[in-house]
C-alpha cells in the first residue's frame, strides 16, 4: 500500500459540479466544489437537508462521476469505487449469514491477502472495536451500537486511505451515539486514520472533526472550513465538558446561524 505523509493531500476536489435530472427539470445537486482533505485529518461536513452532502460524499467514494470538475485521490482522477476509499452507511450493511469475525475479513479475502494475514488483520480489529468474545456471533445478535463497531472494522481491515461515513450514528439512541462517538475518536487517533464523516449534528461534528466544512442551501456549495480544537481537548481531558467552554459555544452557534 502507498505510504502518504502526513499532512499531504489524499482528496482533491477541482470546481466539482454534479446534475441530475428529473421528469421536468435538471437539478444542480452540488456546485463549484473545491475541498481538500489532507492525511490524518478527520473532517466533518454539515449543512442543511438536501444540500448536497451525500452527493459529495458518493463522488469522492466514486459511486457517481460529476458533470464537471475534477475528483482526485492520490493526484489520480476518482473513476469509481476502490478498496483505497471504505465507506460506512447510516445503517449497517453487514452479510447476515456470516459472523462477526467473517464479515471482517470479507474484504481481504476477496483482495486474495494469506490466511495469516486475514487472521491477523481480523484478531487486531476484533480487539480494537472490543468484540472479540463476539467473533462467531451473527450479525442478528449483536445491538446497534455493536453492528456500526463491526461495520467500520470491515472497512478499516481493507485498510483504506480513506474511511467515508454518511450519518453513521444518527440511527442510534443517545447513549450508544456518544459512546460510538467516543470509540471513533479514539480509533482515528490510534492509528492516524483519514475519515470524512457527513452528519447533521453540529456538536458532533465539532467533538471529533479536526476541520468542519459548512455547505449552504441547494445548489450545495462550500461557504467555510473551520480548524477546530475540540476532539484533542476530550482525548487529552477526561475532565473537559463542551458547556463549559465559550469558544465551543461561539463556534457551535456561529455555523448554526451559517447554516440557517
Amino acid at each position: 500500500m502507498t505510504q502518504t505523509a502526513d499532512n499531504a493531500p489524499v482528496v482533491e476536489l477541482d470546481h466539482v459540479n454534479y446534475e441530475y435530472t428529473t421528469k421536468n427539470s435538471v437539478v444542480q445537486a452540488i456546485k463549484d466544489i473545491d475541498l481538500t482533505i489532507n492525511q490524518g485529518d478527520f473532517f466533518c461536513l454539515v449543512g442543511p437537508s438536501g444540500c448536497g452532502k451525500s452527493t459529495l460524499l458518493k463522488t469522492i467514494a466514486g459511486y457517481i462521476e460529476p458533470t464537471s470538475g475534477e475528483s482526485r485521490m492520490e493526484n489520480e482522477i476518482i473513476k469509481g469505487p476502490h478498496w483505497k476509499r471504505g465507506v460506512v452507511f447510516q445503517s449497517a450493511t453487514l452479510y447476515p449469514w456470516l459472523t462477526v469475525r467473517k464479515n471482517i475479513e470479507y474484504g481481504p479475502r476477496m483482495r486474495k491477502q494469506s490466511k495469516e494475514e486475514i487472521k491477523e488483520s481480523s484478531d487486531y480489529y476484533l480487539e480494537q472495536i472490543e468484540l472479540s468474545d463476539f467473533a462467531n456471533h451473527y450479525p442478528f445478535e449483536l445491538s446497534g451500537g455493536m453492528k456500526q463497531r463491526v461495520s467500520l472494522a470491515r472497512v478499516l481491515a481493507n485498510k483504506p486511505k480513506l474511511v467515508l461515513m454518511d450519518e453513521p450514528f444518527s440511527a442510534l439512541d443517545a447513549i450508544t451515539r456518544l459512546k460510538m462517538q467516543d470509540f471513533l475518536r479514539v480509533l482515528w487517533k490510534k492509528n492516524n486514520q483519514t475519515i470524512l464523516l457527513i452528519t447533521h449534528d453540529i456538536e458532533e461534528a465539532l467533538l471529533l472533526g479536526t476541520k468542519v466544512a459548512v455547505m449552504s442551501k441547494n445548489p450545495g456549495t462550500i461557504q467555510s472550513v473551520f480548524s477546530v480544537p475540540y476532539s484533542e481537548k476530550v482525548l487529552n481531558d477526561k475532565e473537559y465538558r463542551i458547556e463549559e467552554d465559550s469558544e465551543f459555544m461561539k463556534q457551535k452557534y456561529a455555523i448554526l446561524k451559517a447554516i440557517s
